[in-house]
């Protein structure tokens, strides 16, 4: 179902290499060199974002018909060799960053709460990174369509 969507989600993670894509849907618009670029970009502002919230809508470059919404949250990676992680337990940062058409903003800014609500929820299912994979970001992509879906019958 998620191939029809006109937007898309991305999972990464701190690594020992920095922020690492490590999954997203379908049919994602993005490639992965591109993908690390924008998340790498974003890195830097992953201090100023409060747990439980999302920055954005934010440009995406390169792709001027695209918009994204940021959510920073905690994770395991076992994988990760830093000595700093490693000693907490192998938690890191993760991102979870939602990809949309600009044809769509209006519709997303009146579901801004929702969609945190429905991703912070979403979140909380998963304490290691190996544990999120295609079907699980599938299953969110149908949580918002259908907000999104009751936001269109409203009107």
């Amino acid at each position: 179902m998620s191939s029809d969507y006109d937007y898309w989600i991305s999972v990464s993670n701190f690594t020992d290499v920095g922020i690492t894509p490590r999954v997203n849907c379908c049919n994602f618009p993005l490639n992965n060199d591109e993908l690390n670029t924008i998340t790498n970009s974003y890195a830097s502002i992953l201090n100023y974002i409060l747990e439980k919230s999302i920055v954005g809508p934010l440009p995406v470059v390169n792709h001027r018909g695209l918009l994204v919404l940021v959510f920073k949250f905690e994770i395991i990676d076992n994988d990760v060799k830093d000595k700093r992680i490693v000693s907490e337990g192998g938690k890191t940062i993760g991102l979870l960053t939602l990809f949309y058409k600009i044809k769509l903003d209006e519709i997303f800014k009146k579901l801004h709460k929702k969609i945190l609500q429905q991703i912070t929820v979403w979140v909380k299912q998963y304490n290691n990174i190996r544990d999120i994979n295609q079907v699980e970001i599938t299953k969110l992509m149908d949580d918002i369509n259908q907000i999104k879906v009751k936001q269109k019958i409203k009107h």
